[in-house]
């Protein structure tokens, strides 16, 4: 689907595919596109999305005006690490193991990052939003994962502007809504508890409606744009890498791309919270924007230290038809050719 727009723009617009990014975020309420996911695909789906996607392209405006860039620490605790050793009820009590817990000792992404877009008169036109968290209120068909749709219209009969949601790093975090109560859970859960103290509760709409209203209105609190700039820099640069499993049968090659906009990086990545925690330390001057869900990255992309953890982002990788997962050796050097490029691109080598 992707190479399809890719061609797409490139013919229509001239515009290489090294030039172009995608974003996406999860649903966990629609039907797969790829045949390694669901082995019945429907062609009529994937024209469909094509179309709606060349039909956003093609009306696409250039106008005149400014950018302003502004990050702030969520306050809400609205999104927590999903990454923590348990005790594991499959295996009798008798093994800890990497589950999918709340930690909340776990460092994450829990920032927000706003970048206004002014018109003329420096007032605002558009906004794009951008924070890290897995949509996965899903588990009826009564709820759904759109936490995005719900968001953009809280900001719109607010503001009357547009909004654009641009998905962060969101491999291990999930929406903070966990419980510690035997009573209100069956008896597989009452189990888990026993073990772990703490677990994720079953969402349900009051959770949905509550996550949305507190971030939407954290985005609304936190809209500043005095610090408006023209773009004075604007400079993106592709990097190849490539990663291997553990037992070497698979060699996995990658793209991504970097966007370096005044002090302000894009890095598109399909990647675990944990690479921006890192990357902000070592790049502490600029503002990272992480975009998740982008281009040809295999997900979850766990960072190197999370590989000998073991848990579901590691182990996931068998949905890829990978045989093992990738080796720690190789996730390293990835990470810090990463670092060094992104380096290098600053100092304009």
């Amino acid at each position: 689907l992707s190479d399809k727009i890719y061609n797409y723009v490139e013919k229509r617009y001239s515009i290489e595919k090294q030039n172009i990014v995608f974003n996406a975020t999860h649903t966990h309420s629609a039907p797969g596109i790829e045949k390694k996911f669901d082995k019945f695909v429907d062609q009529k789906i994937l024209e469909y999305i094509f179309d709606k996607v060349v039909e956003i392209i093609d009306e696409s405006e250039f106008k005149d005006g400014k950018l302003a860039f502004n990050t702030f620490k969520s306050q809400s605790n609205m999104w927590i690490s999903r990454r923590k050793s348990g005790k594991n009820i499959r295996k009798l009590f008798l093994e800890e193991s990497m589950l999918m817990l709340p930690n909340e000792q776990n460092k994450i992404d829990n920032h927000i990052r706003l970048i206004c877009i002014l018109d003329k008169n420096n007032d605002l036109d558009l906004l794009l939003y951008n924070f890290s968290c897995h949509p996965v209120f899903n588990r009826s068909n009564n709820i759904s994962s759109d936490f995005i749709g719900t968001i953009s219209e809280n900001i719109k009969k607010e503001l009357n502007i547009k909004t654009i949601f641009l998905q962060g790093f969101l491999g291990d975090i999930r929406p903070n809504f966990t419980t510690g109560s035997i009573s209100e859970v069956g008896v597989v859960d009452k189990l888990k508890i026993i073990a772990n103290k703490k677990i994720f509760k079953k969402y349900n709409q009051e959770d949905f409606d509550k996550f949305c209203r507190v971030v939407s209105s954290e985005i609304l609190e936190n809209l500043k744009y005095e610090n408006k700039d023209n773009i004075k820099i604007l400079n993106i640069k592709q990097f190849k890498y490539k990663i291997y499993s553990q037992s070497e049968k698979y060699k996995i090659e990658f793209y991504v791309k970097v966007i370096f906009i005044n002090q302000n990086l894009f890095i598109p990545a399909e990647v675990n919270s944990k690479y921006y925690v890192m990357l902000l330390k070592k790049f502490n001057d600029f503002n990272i924007i992480p975009i998740g869900l982008a281009d040809d990255i295999i997900g979850y992309l766990p960072f190197y230290d999370e590989v000998k953890e073991g848990g579901y982002e590691i182990n996931s990788i068998v949905n890829y038809g990978i045989d093992t997962p990738f080796s720690e050796i190789s996730l390293r050097r990835f990470y810090f050719s990463l670092q060094s490029d992104i380096q290098a691109m600053i100092r304009g080598e």
